[in-house]
């Protein structure tokens, strides 16, 4: 288990290395841009569908 989870790890780096930092997050002189704040509506449905999806999972 913990093999698969350190080739998991290696790779999940090795793949957000390769792809690098999200478009629009610097501007054309280098500058840090902000992003926009998330919808909160979508946080909260998530949390939910996280919380009672927990239940389902461990019955």
């Amino acid at each position: 288990s913990g093999v698969v989870h350190t080739i998991g790890g290696m790779l999940a780096l090795a793949g957000a290395a390769t792809v690098g930092a999200r478009l629009g997050k610097y501007g054309p002189n280098g500058e840090v841009r902000k992003i926009k704040g998330h919808n909160m509506l979508y946080v909260v449905i998530g949390t939910f569908i996280l919380f009672f999806g927990w239940f389902g999972f461990n019955a």
